[in-house]
């Protein structure tokens, strides 16, 4: 089963406020999130917008919840309509009242504003691609919607509104790859999946033996675990547990978050910040404490070739970590000091001062407790 526009090769724009109103095109919000990502956030003409072709497939109320059959819910092919303008979307929407489960295989969405409400879920599977999609998830009395991409393609299409408001429900990835895409969604789960130049506004993030490519992330709690990122930034993050993760590349950005777990990590060019507990954690040519006050917790970790910059405050480490060749920027405010009542004899070969000290003094109790493993 294929949906697809017809007539215009690629949509960059479509009015969303006309989408979902019938209003005229004199302003709406950007939907598709483009390579150039202008500064501008309405970007509609005064005119009215192209008609929509709505396909709207109401879900029987059967009389138990379950697996819909497939001649009730399986949607026909439809096209969107073609226009002079070259703006063309199909408009296919799936609302239900009681839990319904959609699966739908081999689909391939183009210039689709696609609508999910309710409890619908809704698997697309065996290779389907989304191309210049826009995905709007409502919540309803009944329940929340789930999507679930499976051995999928996604190129340019928004989940939600990035900076207006996070979609309901949640979105699985399992072994899918997706380009120039952004998630603004309550709760993302990715899986043996890879996302390149992707915008993450999430609640709930978890990441599971994937790739973070160019990316920029901002979620409420994340939990990442064999994820290879690279130069990924972080913004407005809040808790952060990431294990077996790397994390490389001059342009990574990693915090500052209101805490951030790193567990047999490593992160090498870039900046570091924020509150860090390091358990078996490598930090190589890292600028540490650049953006935001930052305090380090290490255990069997290694400060590699780094700078502390002036806003590093406390470093406290156990007698099996090593911090070495690294610096102090300005006049900052750094504090070395032992998780350990036994002093260190570890030579610390460092030019910042308070780390050149042959025993290091235990630091004050109460002590933080490695938690690895989990």
């Amino acid at each position: 089963m294929k949906i697809r526009s017809r007539g215009a090769a690629r949509l960059s724009f479509v009015c969303l406020a006309s989408v979902l109103s019938g209003a005229d095109c004199e302003v709406g919000r950007q939907v598709v999130d483009r390579r150039s990502r202008p500064e501008g956030e309405f970007i509609c003409a005064s005119r009215p917008c192209d008609p929509l072709q709505n396909v709207r497939f109401e879900l029987p109320n059967f009389a138990s919840p379950g697996v819909c059959p497939e001649a009730s819910c399986a949607p026909t092919p439809i096209e969107g309509v073609a226009s002079n303008s070259g703006v063309s979307m199909a408009h296919v929407s799936f609302h239900a009242d009681s839990p319904r489960e959609i699966d739908l295989r081999g689909v391939a969405l183009t210039n689709v504003l696609l609508d999910l409400a309710g409890p619908a879920s809704l698997r697309l599977t065996n290779e389907s691609s989304l191309e210049f999609v826009y995905v709007v998830m409502r919540a309803t009395e009944q329940g929340t919607p789930r999507l679930i991409l499976e051995e999928s393609q996604l190129h340019s299409v928004s989940f939600g509104d990035l900076g207006a408001g996070r979609a309901a429900g949640r979105v699985e990835l399992l072994r899918c790859t997706s380009g120039s895409t952004s998630f603004a969604v309550d709760e993302l789960a990715m899986r043996s999946s890879e996302a390149e130049g992707a915008r993450f506004d999430i609640r709930s993030f978890e990441a599971v033996d994937s790739a973070l490519l160019r990316s920029e992330a901002s979620f409420e709690d994340a939990y990442f675990s064999k994820v290879a990122a690279t130069s990924l930034r972080t913004r407005d993050c809040g808790q952060l547990d990431a294990a077996g993760v790397t994390f490389e590349g001059d342009a990574t950005e990693i915090g500052p978050c209101t805490f951030m777990r790193l567990q047999r990590a490593s992160i090498t060019n870039g900046m570091l910040d924020g509150p860090i507990h390091g358990e078996v954690l490598t930090a190589q040519s890292v600028r540490v404490g650049s953006r935001a006050p930052t305090n380090l917790d290490l255990w069997q970790s290694t400060l590699n070739n780094s700078l502390l910059c002036p806003q590093t405050g406390l470093l406290r480490m156990d007698p099996l970590s090593s911090v070495r060749c690294t610096s102090c920027e300005g006049a900052p405010a750094t504090a070395g000091c032992l998780l350990s009542e036994e002093p260190s004899d570890l030579d610390f070969s460092n030019p910042c001062e308070p780390l050149q000290a042959e025993a290091l003094l235990p630091c004050a109790q109460p002590w933080p407790e490695a938690t690895y493993p989990r």
